[in-house]
């Protein structure tokens, strides 16, 4: 549909002479003319393939019928709308098999661990955790890409403007931006311009005077003085010229070759800061307070092919916080090509005259700056956005991952501190398995220094009663100040012990000790403390205190809090049960916060368990998971894999439960995990141990795929599975082979002890598009830019030996470069 005058796809094309043809229902095709007997056969076939397209009741069973190569409906030759696995194949380059494959086990809600964990022979063993999070992604847009093309459809049928060619059209769409322009020509805006000159009669003689048809026009003979929109011959043109606009930005070959410009032009966005005005308001003068941050934007300009998605993120904040001014501006040639090829369109047929020049010359003017370039502005503003936010969630899903699967430490009592100025530190002792032993508070920051050391006695007796030797600080306010303190204690040997301490990021500790989750494991608690106990319990066990917070709040995103919308929460979401799954949980002691996000549970499921725990007693075993109400056999088979049972917590003897229900073997492989343990001339208690792990890492390796496949009749990454599940230790912990562990420090290095060039070791703290983030010790984190990594690739937690390159006190901003991973 080009053109909205008539049916052609262009006002060229219009022009054509040929004429209708009419028939006597009882005259046969042979006594027409050969043109007559063609047109009426391409009608004939308009006619199927409209009621092919409006009788179809799914889009993903579409079937395109098959023309004739000499047929001239030849629109519909070779286009057929996809389905989800197709497009999933082409996007996510999957062979077709597997994305149908794929389609289906997640139309069937299994989750990412359990596919990948168990079903590696359906999907792939090639398809780890992180690619089969990127497919899901990809396929939840396709389903939102379908999803708007059907809601796009039924609001032009709702119209009775929906043609075949237009439904399949959108139906072919393969991305959210193609839909939209698909319906831009028929978006409308009521009351507009162009409708009020249609309402006045103007709509066929406008159209005779855009193609070069019919008498020549005089707006003299339609001025109207009874009509005030009418009554002068400027306000007459002005009509016919608002005509003329929506005819030309409604144009789909415009449209088109406009989308086929941007490729072809340089465009650049343009960035600067918004001049202050002279009286400031307290919303303007806590703006300025931001401005510092942005003022790599404040003179910015790049081409949109070279944006990078921090950049963009950075820019688009900047402007809702009305910092910054932000243009899309395309280059001259731009316009001056449209323009060609508009005129073109239109102007190269039918008759001229100066009238129909001058006046599409003024209205392609007005089409452009009014119309076009704001469609073309919002559209690649929208994209960059888009395209920027993706990389944001999969930042932040690679740093998430990271920050929950830190290693626990184990073992130890800790000391968590969340560290305060004039309210005092907070302090809360916590035992090996995390339980509260002791909580007091500390004001060790007042302006007399012998109170500061007598603040320390008291620590140091607390931390000898209890036999502590580990602190956890929170790295929130008057952080690098208690550090200092701490520091000055071990210096002045107050301290009984060698003691050692942690920086525990406290993000998100405030938000959790005022939710209702704390409040309801510590009901009496003030909130204070709860964040100090927090801390301490994220360096105890991460990934059991972390899962408690809101994802977003943990700090380790990019521009995460900027991001709305599903995709956000739904792939964090699945990083979190990822996490917990892949470490597993003891069903008899873990918390609705943990059991919630085990793959296949859910809140309400997780408070059925721990009902059931209070009513029956603990869980003998995995199969009593079944007993529980809401856990059907779905749920269970999603589930069972990532729930131990340890006889320690579950009241019972070693020898009076099935020992598999403590490894990572999936219940539906028992019969198999048994056979290879006896061909290995081994038994079920043998597992763990040194001698077992030994012979089945040996069997494993003896035979190819195909001989282990005749023997066990299972397909071979099955049988690999179990393997693997066999070949660890009882209870392992997956966090173990992540090895990310904390770091711990001793003395506190001051910012201005730094030298350039000096070498310096820290941790990864945050990593993001532009570079990491290094706590060094001192008062802020330093940055090692992308420029700066010399080829290696970081995870949170890394620990790195770092070359000091700039050191600005003023600015609190510290430059590294990487030398190597420790």
């Amino acid at each position: 549909m080009g053109n909205l005058f008539s049916s052609s796809s262009s006002p060229k094309k219009s022009s054509s002479t040929s004429k209708n043809v009419t028939t006597k229902k009882s005259t046969s095709q042979r006594e027409l003319p050969k043109t007559a007997v063609r047109k009426i056969g391409v009608q004939k076939k308009q006619d199927r393939v409209a009621a092919w397209v409006n009788e179809t009741a799914s889009p993903e069973k579409i079937i395109a019928p098959k023309l004739h190569d000499n047929d001239d409906y030849g629109k519909f030759h070779g286009k057929r709308p996809w389905s989800k696995e197709e497009l999933l194949a082409s996007l996510e380059n999957l062979p077709l098999s597997t994305a149908h494959t794929i389609v289906q086990l997640f139309d069937e809600d299994n989750t990412i661990p359990f596919l990948v964990r168990y079903r590696r022979d359906l999907i792939g063993p090639d398809i780890d955790a992180e690619r089969l999070r990127d497919i899901k992604n990809t396929y939840n847009h396709i389903l939102s890409i379908r999803a708007k093309a059907e809601s796009v459809i039924k609001k032009l049928e709702a119209k009775n403007v929906l043609t075949p060619d237009i439904k399949i059209d959108l139906l072919c769409a393969k991305t959210l931006d193609q839909v939209d322009h698909f319906y831009e020509p028929f978006k409308e805006r009521k009351g507009s311009a162009y409708e009020k000159a249609i309402e006045l009669g103007l709509g066929p003689p406008a159209e005779n005077l855009l193609k070069g048809k019919g008498p020549p026009i005089n707006f003299v003979s339609y001025v109207n003085e009874s009509n005030e929109d009418l009554d002068s011959v400027k306000k007459v043109e002005e009509a016919f010229k608002n005509i003329f606009i929506h005819d030309i930005s409604k144009n789909t070959e415009v449209l088109d070759h406009l989308r086929e410009l941007q490729q072809k032009h340089r465009i650049e966005l343009v960035s600067t800061l918004i001049k202050k005005k002279t009286k400031e308001s307290s919303e303007t003068k806590a703006k300025n307070n931001q401005e510092h941050k942005f003022e790599n934007y404040f003179d910015f300009k790049q081409s949109v092919s070279y944006l990078k998605p921090h950049q963009v993120l950075a820019i688009n904040r900047g402007e809702n916080l009305k910092i910054l001014s932000v243009k899309i501006v395309p280059n001259d040639n731009l316009k001056r090509d449209l323009l060609r090829f508009t005129r073109d369109l239109y102007m190269s047929s039918g008759s001229h005259s100066i009238l129909r020049t001058n006046l599409f010359d003024s209205a392609f003017e007005e089409a452009f700056n009014k119309k076009l370039l704001p469609l073309m502005q919002r559209q690649i503003r929208s994209n960059l956005t888009s395209t920027a936010e993706q990389q944001s969630i999969k930042v932040f899903a690679s740093n998430l991952k990271q920050l929950l699967l830190m290693a626990p430490v184990k073992g130890e009592k800790i000391l968590g501190i969340d560290p305060g100025f004039s309210n005092g530190c907070k302090m809360a002792l916590i035992s090996e398995c995390g339980d509260v032993l002791d909580t007091f508070a500390l004001y060790p920051h007042t302006k007399q220094g012998a109170k500061s050391l007598e603040h320390g006695k008291v620590l140091a007796e607390k931390m000898h009663l209890h036999d502590c030797n580990l602190i956890a600080l929170g790295n929130g306010t008057a952080c690098r100040e208690t550090e200092t303190w701490i520091t000055n204690l071990k210096k002045n040997k107050v301290f009984k012990s060698d003691i050692r301490y942690c920086i525990v990021s406290e993000q998100g500790a405030s938000i959790y000790s005022c939710s209702e989750t704390a409040k309801k494991e510590f009901p009496d608690t003030d909130v204070n403390i709860i964040s100090a106990i927090s801390i301490a319990r994220r360096l105890n066990d991460p990934l059991c205190e972390l899962v408690k917070v809101d994802a977003k709040s943990l700090g380790v995103g990019m521009y995460q809090h900027d991001i709305n919308g599903k995709a956000l929460t739904d792939t964090l979401e699945d990083v979190i049960v990822e996490c917990v799954s892949f470490t597993g949980i003891d069903i008899n002691t873990a918390s609705v916060a943990l059991l919630k996000h085990v793959s296949g549970l859910t809140e309400k499921r997780a408070n059925q368990i721990l009902e059931y725990r209070s009513k029956n007693g603990t869980f003998k075993n995995r199969n009593d998971i079944k007993k529980v109400n809401l856990i059907g056999p779905k749920t269970f088979v999603q589930c069972a894999g990532f729930i131990r049972i340890d006889p320690a917590t579950a009241g019972i003897r070693k020898d009076q439960y099935n020992i598999l229900d403590s490894t990572t073997v999936h219940p539906e492989s028992y019969d198999l995990a048994e056979k290879i343990i006896k061909d290995c001339q081994l038994t079920l208690k043998d597992i763990g141990t040194h001698k077992f792990i030994t012979k089945i890492k040996s069997y494993s390796k003896a035979y190819d795929a195909e001989t282990f496949y005749n023997k066990y009749k299972v397909p071979y990454e099955r049988l690999v599975t179990v393997f693997e599940s066999l070949e660890k230790e009882l209870f392992h912990d997956y966090r173990m082979e992540v090895n990310n562990k904390p770091l711990f420090k001793s003395g506190l290095t001051k910012m201005t002890d730094l030298k350039i060039d000096s070498v310096v070791t820290g941790a990864v703290t945050n990593i993001c598009d532009f570079g990491a983030f290094i706590d060094i010790g001192v008062e802020c984190n330093a940055l090692i830019h992308q420029s700066k990594l010399n080829g290696m690739k970081l995870k949170i937690g890394d620990k790195v030996e770092t070359t000091v390159l700039s050191v600005d006190t003023n600015r609190n901003r510290i430059g590294l470069s990487l030398k190597k991973i420790l």
